[in-house]
């Protein structure tokens, strides 16, 4: 399934071209080179870049149920270590299997509005997973931070309510 639904999503289109991993062909090393191109074309015209970085916590427990209500209903699990295992419980707020070949797949939906975003000579936005970079290009930190400031922190915690994501700037 994971396979089909990853196939569809790269042959038809459906994920922006900035987001990185659980995709195939899509690395982290892939990501990093985005980003350096831009830095290294930006700096050759003499422009200043500013980046903010997101990790989305918790993120993959936030996946709207609607889209595969079979996948993440009825789950289920124990903790256990050495001779320890405790009682299986139902898992109440269950998000997306974190080790399933489906779940980086899901997971480039749900937050592809957040990623899709042009990559161009002004800025540009990638995420690997659940890691979100938004940068702008200007001529000074001033201007790129008020442009940071007053569109891009707005959109991405409009973006982080409407999807009950929590959001950790830089911290890993």
């Amino acid at each position: 399934m994971a396979r089909q639904l990853s196939y569809l999503a790269e042959k038809h289109g459906l994920l922006p071209n900035s987001q990185f991993g659980g995709r195939p062909g899509r690395t982290t090393e892939q990501a990093l080179l985005v980003l350096s191109s831009a830095i290294d074309q930006a700096w050759y015209k003499y422009k200043v870049v500013t980046l903010i970085a997101f990790d989305l916590n918790s993120a993959s427990n936030r996946v709207t149920r609607k889209w595969i209500t079979s996948f993440m209903s009825d789950r289920h699990a124990n903790i256990g270590f050495d001779d320890f295992r405790t009682e299986t419980e139902l898992l109440v707020h269950a998000g997306l299997a974190q080790g399933s070949p489906l779940s980086p797949i899901l997971f480039a939906f749900f937050n592809a509005d957040l990623v899709d975003q042009p990559v161009n000579s002004h800025g540009g936005a990638s995420a690997f997973i659940d890691d979100y970079f938004r940068w702008r290009v200007g001529s000074s930190v001033e201007g790129n931070v008020a442009k940071i400031q007053s569109e891009d922190v707005p959109r991405i915690e409009e973006w982080a309510r409407r999807t009950r994501v929590l959001l950790r700037r830089g911290e890993d």
